[in-house]
Parts: C-alpha cells; sequence; structure tokens
C-alpha cells in the first residue's frame, strides 16, 4: 500500500524533491590526521534534475571549507549517492549545516525550473 501512495505521489505531483540521510550526521575521525568526516545519502527524487551540489555551512549560512571526492554530483532520477564530506578539525566547532542542492542545466530549465535545497545539521 505504501508503495501504492507513493508511486501514485510521484505520478499526480508535478513537482519532486531530493532528500539527504541521515537529518542529523555524525562527524567521526577519519584516516586523516585532524580531519573529522561525515557520510550522508542523497536520493534524488527529481525527474527534471540530475545534479546536485554540495556544500557545509556555518549558523550564520556562510561557506565553511571542506573536501569531497566531487562538489557536484550526478544522480540521476530515482537513485542513491553515498556521499563522504572531510572538515578540518578547527572548522569542528563552525561546520553546522551539510547542504545539497540541485543544478539545473540552462537548456532543461522549464518555465517552473526550481532548484531545491535541503540541509542536515550536523550532530554535535
Amino acid at each position: 500500500m505504501k508503495l501504492f501512495v507513493m508511486i501514485l505521489s510521484l505520478l499526480v505531483s508535478p513537482a519532486g524533491a531530493h532528500e539527504m540521510t541521515p537529518t542529523y550526521p555524525e562527524l567521526k575521525w577519519s584516516h586523516i590526521t585532524n580531519v573529522l568526516t561525515a557520510q550522508v545519502v542523497l536520493l534524488n527524487m527529481r525527474s527534471d534534475a540530475e545534479y546536485y551540489e554540495i556544500t557545509v555551512l556555518d549558523e550564520d549560512m556562510n561557506n565553511i571549507e571542506f573536501a569531497t571526492s566531487e562538489r557536484i554530483l550526478n544522480v540521476p532520477y530515482l537513485e542513491r549517492k553515498t556521499i563522504d564530506v572531510y572538515i578540518r578539525k578547527s572548522d569542528k566547532d563552525k561546520a553546522t549545516y551539510l547542504c545539497s542542492r540541485s543544478r539545473l542545466r540552462p537548456n532543461q530549465v522549464q518555465s517552473t525550473g526550481i532548484q531545491s535545497r535541503i540541509c542536515s545539521k550536523f550532530r554535535k
């Protein structure tokens, strides 16, 4: 029944979104000295977007430096991608949010070309 409702809502609803789990990622020590890591999974529920940009922000929504394998990810419709983010120990207390934002290609933007942004708050 849940699967039927989910499929029906995807077919009826013109707007979709993406999701990122866990909601509260935890920073853990990585294999690199003085570097912490967090892992999230991005699920693309938008048929009109397949690229997503990753950012790490402080509590005032200012950018924090971080490292990942790709800043802009290709995640096809209804697929998942695991993302490992690395943050310096000195930025641990400043880093508050891990965000993903859909990126639309200029030639794919329709009249309803809406970007979605989802932020997960780091567990302190």
